[in-house]
């Protein structure tokens, strides 16, 4: 079972990366029980070799950080020029939940990320909704 404590770990190291990795991909997989799957199949599925501990490009690819993304949930994903902002990096991600208002037209940031690729920042906002998560069912 993934714990609050796990993921506010890991979105520590997101934070600090400064570009994709296989590492964090793994972890982030691990840490939220995703099995690994063998990537190099031929065209009926049969394993033909290579990596066998493979998880989807959480931190290179909007594809799959999305798939972090709570149910029901939305995304906002901006860019800034340097400069513009008080952050650190140029991508901002945020998710979204309007499951704490009454007005279902009303949407409250839940996670929030910034990094150095828009990936990255998404895994780090989608991380975080999902320790919010953790937390409010204490």
């Amino acid at each position: 079972m993934t714990t609050r404590e796990a993921l506010i770990s890991l979105i520590e190291r997101l934070e600090n990366a400064t570009e994709p990795s296989l590492a964090l991909d793994r972890e982030i997989g691990l840490t939220l029980g995703y099995q690994p799957f063998d990537m190099c199949t031929d065209m009926l599925g049969n394993p033909m070799g290579g990596p066998e501990d493979a998880f989807p490009d959480f931190t290179s690819s909007l594809d799959a950080a999305m798939i972090l993304v709570p149910k029901d949930y939305g995304v906002d994903l901006r860019t800034y020029p340097r400069g513009q902002t008080g952050y650190r990096h140029t991508p901002i991600a945020c998710v979204l939940s309007n499951r704490s208002n009454a007005n279902p037209d009303r949407w409250d940031t839940a996670g929030r990320g910034d990094a150095a690729t828009p990936a990255l920042a998404l895994c780090i906002a989608a991380l975080r909704a999902r320790a919010k998560l953790l937390e409010d069912a204490k």
